[in-house]
This record gives structure tokens, sequence and C-alpha cells, in this order.
């Protein structure tokens, strides 16, 4: 289930970076987990961090995302997606907000760690004009 999302524009309009320059900033990532599963020129993630981890069954948790605009863009939703024994589950949140070039921004966005238990793959996605303009995967185990 997820609950509410929240957004953080953080920073100004600064010169637009290639992938290599871009700095990775963690410092406002305290558990970071997953790697990237869909690289666009569009938004850089530096990391996503998930708390509390390790994962406990049933319990609250806060997903945050944190990158940067590469170019402008229309964010309409956050997609956030688990996968297991090939059943996927999928929920959005709308955001319909533009983001301009240079922009460093936080998505975050409340879960509820299922309870059956299994090996789980989650994700987290930027979606605008239908299309997903990054994407974010984590593996854990419910016990």
């Amino acid at each position: 289930m997820i609950g509410i999302l929240l957004l953080l524009a953080l920073g100004e309009s600064i010169k637009i970076l290639s992938p290599q320059e871009i700095p990775v900033q963690t410092e406002k990532l305290t558990t970071a987990v997953g790697t990237n599963c869909g690289y666009t020129n569009i938004y850089y993630i530096y990391g996503v961090d998930v708390t509390p981890w390790p994962p406990t069954p049933g319990t609250s948790a806060l997903v945050s995302m944190g990158g940067m605009f590469l170019m402008n863009a229309l964010v309409q939703n956050v997609v956030y997606s688990s996968l297991i024994d090939g059943i996927i589950t999928t929920e959005a949140v709308a955001v319909n907000n533009d983001y301009i070039a240079g922009e460093e921004v936080i998505f975050e966005i409340a879960i509820v760690f299922p309870t059956y238990p299994g090996t789980y793959t989650s994700s987290i996605m930027l979606e605008g004009a239908g299309l997903y303009l990054c994407c974010w995967a984590y593996n854990y185990i419910i016990y």
C-alpha cells in the first residue's frame, strides 16, 4: 500500500552535466540500496534510500529517490512496483509537475512491506507522457 508522496525541490538551475560529470550525492541517503534499471538522459538518479532497512513484514517504510533532471520534463506519476512469484503489483501516485534541467529533486513515497514470505524485487519509477523517465530496482527477502 502506498501512502503519500512528498516532493522536495533542492537547488536552482545549473549547467547541464554529462552523466560522468554528475557527482554522486548520497549524504541525504542513509541506506542506499539497489541499482539503476533504466537509465535515461532525463533524470539522473543519485541513489535510493529505503528506511527502515532491512525490511520487516508489515512495516511502514519510506522510499526516497534523489537525483537531478538533465533536461526539462513533466513528471506525471511516481510508480512503485513489486514482483514475487511472477506476480506484479503496481501503484502510481500522481505528481503532474514540470521540472527544469538542473533541478535536484528527492521523490519520496510511503510503502508498507508485504507480509507474505519470499524474495521480492521492487522498483520506483518516474513516468511522464506515458514514458518511464527513470527506474531504480532493489531486492529484499521477507521471512
